[in-house]
């Protein structure tokens, strides 16, 4: 079994970026919850922004990896 195969049976590039998608609306939420509450020190703030231009970065990797995938059986077909 090819790699690009068990990837796709563990989840779809459509699944992982959903899932990219809820965890970045629920790291806004939560950074924007614990600024209201007070325990948003800039140490945080800097982590948090950390971890959200991560899933920003990732998500545009799966995208681009799906958008290659999806020229590359165009061609096949061809």
């Amino acid at each position: 079994m090819k790699i690009e195969e068990l990837q796709n049976d563990i989840i779809s590039n459509e699944e992982l970026l959903e899932d990219i998608s809820y965890n970045m609306k629920n790291l806004i939420w939560l950074r924007t919850a614990l600024e209201v509450m007070g325990f948003m020190e800039c140490d945080r703030w800097n982590k948090f922004n950390s971890m959200a231009d991560e899933l920003k970065r990732t998500y545009k990797e799966v995208q681009k990896d799906m958008l290659s995938n999806q020229v590359s059986d165009i061609l096949e077909e061809k």
